[in-house]
């Protein structure tokens, strides 16, 4: 870690918080081409916009509780101000991208699924 890094750290108090860690994990996860999720994010297109942590801080404010994490409230925006909060692991199961299999469905019913879904 560098002095200015440090420095910039004890500046705002988060030095070692789960708020910090989060800000970094997600930073990591839209730029660090050897993230093991950069795939995820970074490479479909997911950008880390907060131009620092202090910003961000002041987006979300403080973790509520040890059982929320952070969440993009559209599930394909980017990590910015107005679409990151912290949620509870039960809430983030509502908000994925949609995944289902389709080798089981005839072109009809598969049709009439995605309209179900809003897919189409």
């Amino acid at each position: 870690m560098t002095t200015r890094h440090w420095i910039a750290n004890w500046k705002h108090g988060y030095s070692h918080t789960p708020e910090l860690a989060a800000y970094n994990n997600a930073k990591a996860r839209c730029t660090n081409r050897r993230d093991k999720s950069y795939h995820n994010y970074g490479g479909r297109g997911i950008r880390f916009l907060y131009k620092s942590f202090p910003q961000f801080i002041a987006d979300i404010g403080n973790k509520p509780s040890p059982k929320h994490s952070l969440d993009r409230i559209k599930v394909n925006g980017h990590y910015r101000v107005g679409n990151c909060q912290w949620s509870l692991g039960s809430d983030q199961q509502k908000n994925k991208r949609p995944v289902f299999a389709i080798e089981n469905f005839s072109n009809r019913v598969l049709l009439q699924e995605c309209r179900r879904r809003k897919l189409l």
